[in-house]
């Protein structure tokens, strides 16, 4: 097994759209996991509602300012149900149409059977796409 060996299943529907007047983007997604422990009759399954959002604005041509949500809800069936919601900022750098350097964190701002989480990323990504900047974290820096 990887990770915390369980087995996941996930459906999501992702939306989102350009706010070209803002020069900016908001995206959103809600969905479904179920995971299961084991494989004896007697394992529990977990299930969970997922939700995420994204807002970013483009300042110059190679500066993002952008706000993150990510929620999750266990089902009610659990003993101790777990109620999570996490928000914080992230700034990316495009450098160019193939890589971007980003830098944000995300903060427990609502939370029930769950411990209070601060986390903090630094990375960089690499990508190939058509997109333009205004279509999400992975465009390019082509204006629409």
């Amino acid at each position: 097994p990887l990770g915390d060996g369980r087995q996941s299943a996930i459906l999501m529907l992702h939306a989102g759209t350009t706010l070209p007047g803002l020069n900016g983007f908001v995206q959103a997604a809600g969905g479904y996991r179920a995971r299961i422990d084991g494989f004896a009759d007697t394992d529990p399954v977990q299930n969970d509602v997922l939700a995420s959002a994204d807002m970013g604005f483009w300042f110059g041509n190679s500066l993002m300012l952008a706000g993150s949500y990510r929620g999750r809800i266990e089902s009610s069936d659990a003993d101790l149900p777990i109620t999570e919601h996490l928000a914080g900022p992230r700034i990316t750098y495009r450098v160019d149409d193939f890589l971007d350097v980003f830098a944000g964190s995300m903060h427990t701002f609502s939370a029930e059977n769950a411990l209070h989480q601060n986390q903090y990323l630094v990375g960089f990504a690499t990508k190939r796409t058509q997109l333009d900047r205004l279509k999400g974290f992975l465009g390019s820096k082509r204006r629409p």
